[in-house]
């Protein structure tokens, strides 16, 4: 690692561990699970209305949060899975990631870090696909894996900044980096999201709906994973509901969210005892 690296990680750490409240908090975690993937169950009756992703690349992930705090600190770890193929190289692989991370709001400006490492291998997703497409009574996938492991360290950031407030609606502007050393991709985002909450009356039922348009650029590596990522503008809209402050079920979709024009359909499940944090769309983003 190079002393450039080395500062980074420094501060990183100093942030995202630093000790400036030290306050006991409430044990109330907030545990959030989610799916998505470039397809989804009802694509053969709705192909003609929604557009089928390619099966291939980075064909479906599974992200697990447990995070407390408040809106103005937010804190977790975050553990990441993801399933790779390559149907024109004829080879497919899997990714794990985990990564701790904090996150603030000041005024007007939100800002997040964390720090993690991944691995790159054999880790079940073959299985994983063959017996969704059994299921849903598609072709298996039969693809070897790759014999090489890759181990390598994560460090995220990301700032934002309200450029309009009114009421419950928002309108920002953000700017993100993953750097990712061993194994996988470095990647810089930049971007605007606006964001609408309203309260349901009559009904214990919060709904927020998010847009946003941005651009995403990996500076790809020179090694086998470089054909799963490129560039261009990112699409994405989300919508969250909220259930008695306890439950909330999100949904979303992305166009090009990787770079490679494919879309990808998600959903998330989150449960918190009392004040629920609605998980954001650029948590689902691959670290």
């Amino acid at each position: 690692m190079t002393a450039k690296h080395s500062l980074f990680l420094f501060l990183v750490i100093g942030v995202v561990f630093g000790a400036d409240d030290v306050r006991p908090q409430p044990l109330n975690p907030q545990i959030s699970f989610s799916y998505w993937n470039d397809n989804f169950a009802f694509q053969r009756q709705l192909s003609s209305v929604i557009p089928p992703g390619d099966d291939d690349y980075l064909t479906a992930s599974f992200r697990l949060e447990g995070a407390w705090g408040s809106r103005e600190d937010w804190r977790g770890l975050e553990l990441y899975y993801a399933i790779f193929t390559n149907r024109s190289e004829g080879h497919r692989f899997d990714m794990l990631a985990g990564r701790w991370f904090r996150e603030r709001q000041m005024d007007t400006w939100r800002y997040k870090v964390g720090v993690g490492g991944l691995i790159r291998g054999t880790l079940g997703g073959g299985a994983i696909q063959d017996s969704y497409h059994r299921l849903r009574g598609y072709s298996e996938v039969d693809l070897p894996y790759l014999e090489e492991w890759r181990f390598g360290v994560l460090f995220y950031g990301r700032l934002a900044r309200d450029l309009l407030k009114v009421g419950n609606t928002s309108l920002s502007a953000y700017t993100s980096s993953a750097l990712r050393l061993g194994a996988g991709p470095t990647n810089l985002r930049v971007g605007m999201e606006a964001e609408t909450s309203q309260k349901i009356p009559r009904l214990p039922v919060r709904v927020t709906l998010l847009g946003r348009v941005g651009y995403a650029h990996y500076l790809k590596p020179r090694e086998v994973i470089e054909a799963h990522f490129s560039q261009g503008m990112v699409v994405g809209v989300y919508l969250g509901m909220v259930l008695q402050d306890k439950i909330a079920l999100s949904i979303w979709v992305t166009e090009n969210q990787y770079g490679l024009d494919d879309p990808h359909y998600g959903v998330t499940l989150s449960y918190r005892f009392a004040g629920l944090i609605l998980p954001k769309l650029d948590s689902i983003m691959f670290p």
